[in-house]
């Protein structure tokens, strides 16, 4: 069977705050991108972010694998 990437193995899904972090979370939680929420819902509506999947009104999560895709794309874009 094909190796299991550690993403995958570990978190798979992403929510807001995962990308973003939160300092008053006990841990804090570190982010991936220090940005601001608008701001990831304005790169969203630009077409620079990847759009959340909605399991259910109140949820968005977004694929790990996306959001790696995207800033890779990104780093390369800056060469």
């Amino acid at each position: 069977s094909p190796p299991v990437s550690e993403s995958n193995s570990k978190n798979s899904w992403l929510r807001l705050l995962d990308i973003i972090g939160d300092a008053t979370s006990q841990p804090p939680i570190q982010p991936i991108l220090p940005v601001s929420k608008s701001t990831i819902y304005r790169w969203i509506k630009d077409g620079k972010f990847p759009a959340p999947v909605k399991p259910s009104p109140a949820i968005s999560i977004w694929s790990n694998d996306k959001v790696m895709q995207t800033m890779s794309q990104w780093e390369r874009d800056s060469e």
